[in-house]
């Protein structure tokens, strides 16, 4: 996208089939860099250069746990947003349907069918994407488990499985992923917790203990990392209607209706909602936010 190209009453697509009509005509005022317009005479200008600070045209991302759910959102939205796309998922289907979405958006897709859980998985995902696209400028660690227990319950086994996906194997994708962003501009590490890592949610200790960890993990990355321009973030989600959050809100008729009590505006969130956060953050429109943990919840996390 170019700046001051967009055209009155452009077509935006929908990534997910539709389209929308977006009309650019309405003069508003506009804040962009240091200057108010009043008048709103450069308002198409404006609106470009706002939304070239989104665009990651140029960019490859990866992301995992991009079979379906917020993953699935992230990947197509940074593809509608110029990116190609290093995607990752144990179950093949998943990954042809998200690689052909990614092409008919125009973008580069590769599927890596892949279980990050085990041993010398990371290695495995990070060399396939450097193989195929010759570059890495934005991680995304979507990929994670829950065990849903009493903590008294939760067995050594069963923390044996929730941390090596939940922390061993996203720091260990930091770890081999550094080498390569340290090569390009503005890269950036956006990392997955959850609102249970910081209010406590019954039946999930041991899920909670490790996006409690990716917070502070998150935190101690960018601090050591900001002095070589590589921003690290984390997001946490609330209740998504997704695969992942279904199930567990199905167990009992009213838990459903308990849920959506406590969430001010009233719904769960989709997984666009979820993944547009994780968008921006990787975008140079971000590019003075690090160390942050940003919360989506419909604000579950204000009761």
């Amino acid at each position: 996208m170019s700046k001051g190209s967009i055209d009155s009453n452009s077509v935006a697509p929908d990534i997910f089939g539709s389209q929308h009509l977006v009309s650019w005509s309405t003069k508003r005022p506009i804040v962009t860099g240091e200057f108010l317009d009043l008048n709103g005479d450069s308002w198409t200008s404006s609106m470009a250069d706002m939304l070239e600070a989104l665009m990651l045209d140029g960019k490859v991302a990866l992301v995992t746990g991009a079979g379906r759910g917020i993953g699935r959102s992230t990947a197509l939205i940074m593809a509608a947003m110029g990116a190609d796309l290093a995607v990752v998922s144990r179950t093949r289907s998943e990954l042809d349907e998200v690689v052909l979405s990614i092409e008919k958006l125009g973008r580069r897709g590769l599927g890596v069918e892949c279980d990050l859980a085990m041993a010398g998985a990371p290695t495995r995902i990070i060399e396939a994407c450097i193989s195929h696209f010759g570059r890495l400028d934005i991680l995304v660690n979507n990929a994670g488990v829950v065990i849903r227990k009493r903590a008294e319950e939760i067995l050594p086994k069963d923390w044996d499985v929730i941390l090596e996906l939940n922390i061993k194997a996203t720091a260990e994708m930091c770890r081999l992923a550094l080498p390569h962003l340290r090569r390009n501009a503005n890269a950036a590490i956006i990392n997955m917790s959850s609102i249970t890592g910081q209010v406590g949610t019954p039946l999930r200790a041991a899920y909670a203990a490790t996006k409690a960890a990716i917070i502070g993990y998150t935190r101690v990355l960018a601090k050591e990392l900001a002095p070589e321009g590589i921003r690290v973030n984390a997001v946490q989600p609330g209740f998504i209607d997704t695969d992942f959050v279904r199930p567990f809100l199905s167990d009992e008729p009213d838990q459903m209706a308990d849920v959506l009590k406590h969430i001010p505006l009233g719904r769960m969130g989709t997984p666009d909602e979820a993944a547009w956060p994780i968008v921006f953050l990787a975008s140079p429109a971000a590019s003075y936010i690090t160390g942050q943990s940003i919360v989506i919840d419909g604000g579950w996390m204000l009761f």
